[in-house]
């Protein structure tokens, strides 16, 4: 992406920040699927 935004720290970082709520929410869900198996 080549726009330049004003805000493009604060947007990265509510990007980054999304990403890891994402993969601790995957992760959890797989945590609490393979749990029972084992």
């Amino acid at each position: 992406m080549l726009i330049k935004l004003p805000d493009l720290s604060q947007t990265f970082r509510i990007a980054f920040i999304r990403d890891i709520y994402f993969t601790l929410a995957v992760t959890e869900t797989r945590i609490k699927i393979l749990t029972p198996i084992q």
